[in-house]
């Protein structure tokens, strides 16, 4: 009948609303479920998280106990050759130093707050620190001097006194090493103590491409002038490198020569050589040379007329050439380091060398025989 029909109707529609809403619980049941295992996983990720933290953490802060992060930031007070910490840091500092060494300090000149690097170097001993102490007037006195490479090098250098290595030239008493920082002292004299000590001072990423004959003839010069520790000026170590060094102070001036070694390049001795020499325009022409041919006396090798013959010339026409304007004095330096230079295009340059000293009436005649018999005084020319 049709209220049958209408009964079933209605009991279908009741069972598809219960169906629907079944189907509804049970999505709302697998999205909570679903929520809850997303929940649990991201908590899982988070804990897993912090706990790479916890122990990154941990290991940063047992890492920095073992080596305090202090010892690796560097406080330098200089850029280049200048100063740029404050006043008030600069007397603080300059105080400490004084208290702390007992030195006079001038506060006015703040070169000697490179003195404080070495004051601070946990490296040095006490003793060392006060022969290094000593460079003051050296820093001090050069305007032209890279402060900041200076101060690096001073606040970490370490001295090691060690034996020579083997094979190692036994006239090599001691040498810097750059890269580490180092002084390696192989037979202890003052004066190779001091040598290596500026090599400390002005070597760096700019002076190191300087040749090596300039870089040891300036380095030997500053030793004697500041430290006067040869009994003998002609008679000392680079003997060849320093009277050239001199030379070249006579042509082109010491402040031209003293400014080219700290900055780390010859263009300004190339310049003036280039004004100086006859003919004209040959500075580099001289420097190419000049390093060819030192090159060849420190490493033993051949030396063929070619590599003096033409440096002798260009010295010879310059001295020929300042007789009639130069003074007595200068001119007899002139031409004793032009002698002495002339020796090194002989077969025999150090043999020469010590037979034209003989020829200067040298006061202290005891100070060459000793020279003469030391073989670590002879350098690279040992004939």
């Amino acid at each position: 009948s049709l209220e049958d029909l209408l009964k079933e109707i209605a009991k279908d529609e009741q069972e598809c609303k219960e169906y629907e809403e079944y189907v509804k619980r049970r999505r709302q049941r697998r999205n909570r479920k679903k929520d809850k295992e997303e929940r649990r996983k991201n908590i899982q990720i988070a804990l897993l998280t912090l706990g790479t933290v916890a122990l990154s953490l941990s290991a940063l802060i047992s890492l920095c106990n073992r080596y305090p992060l202090s010892q690796y930031q560097s406080k330098n007070y200089f850029k280049q050759e200048k100063l740029i910490a404050k006043e008030e840091v600069v007397d603080s500092l300059m105080q400490q130093l004084e208290e702390g060494t007992g030195l006079d300090i001038d506060y006015e000149d703040s070169s000697n707050l490179l003195l404080y690097a070495i004051y601070q170097n946990e490296n040095l001993t006490e003793s060392e620190k006060e022969l290094l102490y000593q460079f003051s007037d050296l820093i001090c006195s050069n305007p032209y001097l890279n402060k900041e490479e200076a101060y690096e090098s001073l606040e970490n250098v370490a001295f090691c006194y060690v034996d020579r290595p083997e094979g190692k030239d036994t006239s090599v008493l001691g040498e810097y090493n750059y890269k580490e920082n180092k002084i390696y002292i192989y037979s202890y004299q003052k004066d190779v103590v001091t040598h290596e000590g500026i090599h400390c001072i002005y070597f760096n990423n700019s002076t190191k491409y300087l040749p090596n004959w300039f870089c040891e003839g300036m380095t030997q010069l500053l030793n004697n002038d500041f430290f006067d520790l040869a009994k003998v000026e002609e008679i000392d170590y680079y003997v060849f490198e320093v009277a050239m060094t001199k030379m070249l102070c006579e042509i082109v001036g010491e402040d031209i020569v003293l400014k080219s070694f700290s900055k780390g390049s010859m263009y300004d001795i190339k310049t003036e050589l280039d004004k100086k020499l006859s003919p004209k325009n040959r500075g580099n022409d001289f420097l190419e040379k000049t390093t060819t041919l030192f090159f060849k006396c420190e490493y033993g090798l051949p030396i063929c007329p070619d590599d003096s013959e033409k440096i002798l010339e260009y010295l010879g026409d310059y001295v020929e050439n300042s007789k009639d304007n130069t003074d007595q004095d200068k001119l007899k330096r002139i031409q004793k380091y032009y002698n002495m230079l002339s020796c090194l295009a002989t077969e025999k340059p150090f043999r020469n060398y010590c037979s034209y000293l003989l020829s200067l009436d040298l006061e202290d005649y005891e100070s060459y025989v000793y020279f003469k018999k030391t073989d670590a005084k002879t350098y690279s020319y040992q004939n």
